[in-house]
């Protein structure tokens, strides 16, 4: 018996899903058949042939209903991004927490955001995950300048990654304290900015990607020189440290 993912009809009800859902708009534009949609034979002229039981209208017709639909959109980009594979939010192999943790480094590398769900059976709060508008902005930020992690410490990873906007040479930047601990419990992590690579002479207002939040902000004169971040074991704290114009007056 072959398994119902393999059916024509489940791409294009994922095509639907992602316009009636609202994950079109949002960026997420492509519907992608990655394996197991071929005969075992070429035809004669030696050219690949879309399995007839799998597809029985052949993958044109399959690209057809999407494109004639306006489910796919043409975004040109800077091109040959890393790409790490693709997201396995929703197909119940992540928790919640490590579902944040992955989107969040995908955020960071600036890799494409490509979906390995059901989209027809995705829960609520990994949907919400998905169609964070903060975190996929960092994840598309118009800089296009890839992150990277910076240390190691005590099973928490930070990465850091140059974001928008900036003030002369100065970045802001998205930051993910991602855990690795098994604890139990929340860890408390405590470092300077400076650790971070941010500069010191900038304030920047910290934002809490997952929580929507302004938290604090740090930097010249500010009360908070160091941060104190609690982690989830096997989750993450995302933050976009944004740069403030330093030219104006804070109280």
């Amino acid at each position: 018996m072959i398994a119902q993912s393999f059916f024509e009809k489940l791409f294009k009800r994922t095509a639907d899903r992602l316009v009636e859902d609202g994950y079109l708009a949002l960026g997420y534009e492509y519907v992608i058949v990655d394996d197991c949609w071929m005969e075992m034979e070429r035809d004669e002229e030696g050219r690949l042939v879309a399995d007839r039981e799998r597809f029985p209208n052949g993958i044109k017709a399959l690209a057809d209903y999407v494109d004639n639909q306006d489910r796919i959109q043409h975004v040109a980009g800077p091109g040959h991004w890393n790409d790490p594979d693709m997201l396995i939010i929703g197909n119940y192999g992540l928790s919640v927490d490590q579902s944040k943790a992955q989107m969040a480094i995908w955020a960071i590398l600036a890799a494409p955001l490509l979906m390995s769900n059901d989209l027809d059976r995705i829960r609520p709060e990994f949907r919400e995950i998905l169609q964070n508008r903060d975190i996929i902005a960092v994840n598309q930020d118009p800089l296009g300048l890839q992150g990277r992690r910076i240390r190691y410490t005590n099973k928490i990873e930070v990465w850091v990654r140059p974001v928008l906007p900036t003030w002369g040479i100065n970045y802001s930047y998205a930051v993910a304290f991602v855990s690795h601990r098994t604890d139990g419990a929340p860890y408390t992590l405590s470092l300077d900015i400076k650790s971070l690579g941010l500069k010191s002479t900038m304030r920047y207002a910290v934002y809490d990607l997952f929580e929507k939040s302004t938290r604090f902000i740090v930097g010249r004169s500010s009360k908070s020189p160091k941060l104190q971040i609690r982690v989830n074991p096997s989750g993450v704290v995302f933050y976009k440290f944004e740069a403030l114009d330093p030219n104006a007056r804070f109280r």
